[in-house]
């Protein structure tokens, strides 16, 4: 049954993709005009590595990143975040604008996603989470994901116990639940759990799942590409104290700045989350922009400090004949139809 839905969605999804770009209703240079359209990806892998890995939606190959690009420039001008927006406050004239971000400061980005950025000639946007940088200790997602995986490849009490110390008590909860489980717990007894789990799976990580060293990073900085924060140890903002809020924000620019001798100006709040304690911090150290996972386009007059984005998933924008279609890449840039993303 649930197949059954997934193939009426894809099949309302597909024709309403087509019949609204013959219709004009998603021609972008038309619908964007004046606007900025920020979009977000994560990790960069290949075919074999996203079929290991847990969160295989967050992932795009490299070939299907190469397409995404390709589109955007054909629709966009394609500037880093602070760059775009300092243009559009100018003047809302010309071509509509793109930026393109990547978030987690993963290693992939710069092995994978740096050469089709050069080939494309783009220059994007890497929001870094400071502690996983200087530790070259994956996130608590990643770490969290990958031992769960092996639960779940073990079964019987291995699961049960993973379970138990996310405090998920319905035997039939998938991976997300248990992520969604973790991310509400406070960040001290999240890192005692993962670390549970990974000591109960014998779970490790595999090295194309690391991150960025600060040498990759600077390369990318002195490439032209955008360097922001993510926070020091990316926590869910709206649920630390404010003395620890203040400490992510302004330290975080503050090391990366060291780091790379150059100014920060651009930030990227965890998981999406902000509270009015998070964007006043944000203000107060000195950045010009921040940008969230709301749905959505930026205009003139958007807040600098809420932009939004449009997370892009490849299978969103993949064909039930298994092809990447600009147009469905269209409709999910139009916002037309949200509930067939």
């Amino acid at each position: 049954m649930r197949t059954a839905r997934k193939l009426v969605r894809s099949l309302l999804r597909d024709l309403a993709a087509s019949g609204l770009a013959s219709a004009g209703l998603t021609d972008l240079g038309r619908r964007m005009r004046g606007r900025l359209m920020i979009v977000t990806f994560h990790r960069v892998l290949t075919a074999e590595q996203r079929a290991r890995y847990p969160l295989p939606g967050l992932a795009v190959t490299p070939e299907e990143l190469d397409w995404h690009v390709s589109v955007l420039k054909r629709h966009f001008d394609v500037l880093p975040p602070s760059e775009a927006v300092e243009r559009l406050q100018r003047s809302t004239d010309g071509r509509p604008l793109c930026a393109i971000t990547f978030d987690d400061g993963q290693l992939d980005n710069y092995v994978l996603g740096k050469p089709v950025l050069e080939a494309q000639g783009v220059r994007a946007a890497f929001y870094l989470p400071v502690i996983a940088l200087e530790e070259s200790a994956p996130l608590w997602h990643d770490r969290l994901g990958f031992a769960t995986l092996q639960a779940f490849a073990r079964g019987g009490s291995v699961l049960e116990g993973a379970r138990d110390r996310l405090g998920v008590v319905d035997a039939r909860a998938d991976m997300l639940d248990m992520m969604d489980a973790a991310k509400a717990m406070a960040p001290k007894a999240r890192m005692e759990a993962v670390e549970s789990i990974e000591a109960l799976t014998g779970t490790t990580i595999p090295d194309w799942a690391g991150m960025m060293s600060w040498e990759q990073v600077r390369e990318l900085s002195a490439a032209g590409h955008e360097i922001g924060s993510h926070t020091m140890t990316h926590p869910i903002l709206p649920r630390c104290k404010t003395e620890q809020i203040e400490h992510e924000i302004a330290e975080s620019r503050h090391v990366i700045e060291a780091r790379l001798d150059a100014p920060v100006h651009s930030f990227c709040y965890p998981n999406g989350d902000s509270d009015a304690r998070a964007i006043e911090a944000v203000k107060r150290a000195g950045y010009r922009n921040a940008v969230t996972t709301a749905w959505g386009s930026n205009g003139r007059d958007s807040d600098a400090f809420l932009l939004h984005r449009c997370d892009m998933v490849a299978e969103d924008v993949t064909h039930r004949s298994g092809r990447l279609s600009e147009k469905l890449l269209r409709l999910r840039l139009s916002g037309l139809h949200p509930s067939l993303h």
